[in-house]
């Protein structure tokens, strides 16, 4: 694994981030990780599911960006091509560090991510560019977003709420494929709530992500429109989804 550079004005004033290629690398993303904040602008656009960490075991809200492996649907020769675009992409590859002894966070990159030409980092006075300042309040929205979530989707399993889903993609000339490891909302479950645990979701600002999760699974036909439109050969000709 790289290891992470601390930026700083005296070091990267005359340095760039290559945002083009930085998106490119999410182009065999098919899952892309989402905050709970994000949910309801992420519903509009993409599937949006949760999937469990296979080494600890934690709960993850993403966005299905394709109905095949190592493709993502949203990633095109002229950058991202989705009408909203994840904080995980947003802030990419720019991350937050704690260097050793140091209060607080810093921003750092890897060597391999700074260019000479793109994004400017600082400016001339070495102050932190308009970017780099998006960037910052991003990498900290993502941050306090990452409690929310998890907070969230603890909640959700404390009440059962998580369901285990397959999805079967049919293609023209017959042959299919399986999509296993993703979760969407029990809605048996969910209906069966009593008034108080409810309320507790109303209380905690839940019931809104909820509602967007479940009304974001219709979002699988934009995938099928999508995959059409790159594969007009073999296009998906319909797709099951079963709840286990």
């Amino acid at each position: 694994m790289s290891t992470l550079i601390p930026l700083s004005p005296s070091e990267h004033k005359h340095r760039f981030i290559d945002t083009r290629r930085a998106i490119n690398d999410f182009r065999q993303a098919q899952v892309v990780r989402l905050r709970v904040p994000e949910v309801g602008n992420a519903g509009c656009c993409f599937p949006v599911l949760i999937t469990k960490d296979p080494q600890f075991g934690e709960w993850d809200i993403t966005a299905l960006t394709s109905l095949e492996p190592e493709s993502n649907l949203f990633v095109g020769d002229e950058g991202w091509q989705g009408v909203y675009m994840p904080l995980s992409i947003q802030t990419y590859p720019v991350r937050l560090t704690r260097a050793d002894g140091a209060e607080g966070v810093s921003l750092a990159v890897r060597a391999e991510d700074l260019s000479d030409s793109g994004a400017g980092l600082y400016d001339d006075e070495g102050q932190p560019t308009d970017y780099l300042k998006a960037i910052e309040n991003a990498l900290h929205e993502d941050l306090s977003g990452a409690a929310a979530t998890r907070a969230f989707c603890q909640h959700l399993d404390g009440l059962n709420l998580i369901q285990p889903i397959s999805i079967n993609v049919l293609y023209k000339d017959g042959k299919s494929r399986t999509l296993e490891g993703l979760y969407t909302l029990d809605q048996d479950r969910l209906s069966s709530l009593s008034d108080k645990e409810l309320l507790e979701l109303q209380k905690r600002g839940y019931l809104m992500a909820m509602n967007s999760m479940l009304t974001s699974l219709f979002q699988l036909n934009r995938l099928i429109q999508r995959h059409k439109e790159h594969n007009s050969v073999n296009p998906i000709q319909k797709i099951t989804l079963q709840r286990r």
